[in-house]
């Protein structure tokens, strides 16, 4: 049995159990090509490209050195922007205002 899905209320994009009533078994797959994701502590620098439904942002930041994509990984690379001569600089700059 095939269930029909409403794609009024993009029920298609829906990736949890439906309500008891329509719940036949459920098992949520994950989307094609998802991998295992890479264990702690290495995944707080690199993820699975795969594995991010939304790529577009690594993209748009990539000018500011916090997301980099390196063939099939997101990379964290740290540092970025937030900080032009690091955070000890700016805390110590900040020190100095009166």
């Amino acid at each position: 049995m095939r269930l029909k899905l409403d794609l009024s209320v993009m029920d298609h994009y829906e990736r949890h159990c439906p309500p008891p009533e329509r719940r036949f078994n459920c098992l949520i797959l994950p989307p094609p090509g998802y991998k295992i994701p890479i264990k702690w502590p290495k995944s707080r620098d690199e993820v699975w490209k795969a594995n991010i439904p939304h790529t577009h942002l690594a993209h748009e930041k990539s000018y500011q050195n916090l997301i980099v994509v390196k063939g099939d990984k997101i990379v964290f690379p740290g540092g970025g922007t937030h900080f032009h001569y690091g955070a000890d600089k700016y805390i110590a700059s900040i020190a100095n205002v009166r």
